[in-house]
């Protein structure tokens, strides 16, 4: 999955709790944020760590999140990703 948050203010917290409460991480083999700022990679990293205490995801979840400054970046890490599966 790649998420673009470049033009994205703050995460709701409704949006937060709905994504943590039902997506299984099962079903995304990785993530990749595109211009996330630090605020947008703190929530993304808190809500993976509260589902991982949980008991929703296994801690090696936590290196299928990625980010990247631009969307150039995303398409070459993307395909190294994809390379390695």
């Amino acid at each position: 999955m790649v998420a673009d948050l470049s033009a994205l203010g703050t995460i709701n917290e409704e949006v937060r709790r709905y994504f943590s409460e039902n997506v299984d991480s099962k079903w995304i083999h990785g993530v990749i944020y595109v211009g996330a700022r630090l605020v947008h990679k703190a929530a993304v990293k808190g809500m993976l760590v509260a589902s991982w205490l949980l008991g929703r995801t296994e801690k090696s979840e936590l290196s299928k999140i990625h980010f990247a400054s631009t969307h150039a970046h995303a398409l070459e890490l993307l395909a190294r990703l994809r390379a390695q599966q």
